[in-house]
């Protein structure tokens, strides 16, 4: 029942970001007020690296050994609608991997995590004239988080192999950054880094000085701007317009 109830809210907060957009998209395409609201979507594809920061963590001063030892790949996907030229509000679906440890115990950690988050276009904040095609972004939101570790103490013999499985969703706030180009019309590129901060210290399943364990999530995308898409040719108006007017 759990894992069905967790699958409805990621259903559902797909649907609250997607429903408006085939909603207005139904309307005839010579309603302006319709096609304004269409404008200015966007999805984004990532994908990169999480990395864990606890009790158990060695290698925060060293990038190299903290991707290698303390990281797993991650991906998602994340949806966002510009309501100015400098505010934006996503939703975003990410799955990463975790990892740490030392001689005598290790851990591996597998995550989920659904958000919702503001973001902030600081070029266009300052300048609002601005017509390159490069921006910095700043982004802050919350959201919940599905994990479940595996830790393995090492003694003499075989392991000993413990396993934590979230009973229901942590809640999680995040912030972070991000660089973005659009390339074409269509499709940017992006870069961005954002820290995710749980409200317990179970990510490694190690409770120790009553420090909360977070992550960062470190990552790539390629993005594809939706404006227009679902627009239709502006003949319905004239249709409707001329539909009353007979030839004499």
């Amino acid at each position: 029942m759990k894992r069905k109830s967790i699958l409805l809210a990621i259903i559902l907060l797909i649907f609250i970001f997607s429903s408006p957009l085939f909603l207005k998209a139904q309307k005839w395409g010579g309603s302006e007020h319709g096609s304004r609201f269409i404008k200015n979507w966007s999805i984004n594809a990532n994908a990169g690296y999480t990395s864990y920061f606890g009790d158990m963590s060695y290698y925060d001063n060293d990038v190299v050994e903290k991707l290698s030892s303390e990281s797993g790949a991650a991906y998602g996907i994340m949806l966002t609608k510009d309501v100015t030229k400098w505010l934006g509000l996503s939703g975003q679906l990410f799955y990463g991997k975790l990892k740490g440890g030392n001689n005598n115990i290790t851990f591996k950690t597998n995550l989920l995590e659904y958000n919702i988050q503001a973001r902030i276009d600081f070029i266009n904040l300052f300048w609002p004239d601005n017509r390159s095609n490069f921006g910095i972004v700043g982004n802050a939101g919350i959201g919940q988080l599905l994990f479940n570790v595996t830790t393995f103490k090492f003694n003499e013999g075989q392991p000993i192999i413990d396993e934590h499985r979230a009973a229901v969703p942590e809640f999680v706030y995040s912030f972070g950054a991000g660089i973005y180009y659009k390339v074409t019309e269509r499709i940017g590129i992006t870069a961005d880094l954002n820290l995710h901060q749980l409200q317990n210290d179970k990510l490694d399943n190690l409770v120790k000085n009553n420090d909360f364990d977070y992550y960062t999530y470190l990552s790539i995308g390629i993005t594809y701007y939706l404006s227009g898409v679902f627009k239709r040719a502006p003949t319905s108006t004239a249709r409707i317009a001329h539909s009353g007017i007979r030839t004499q």
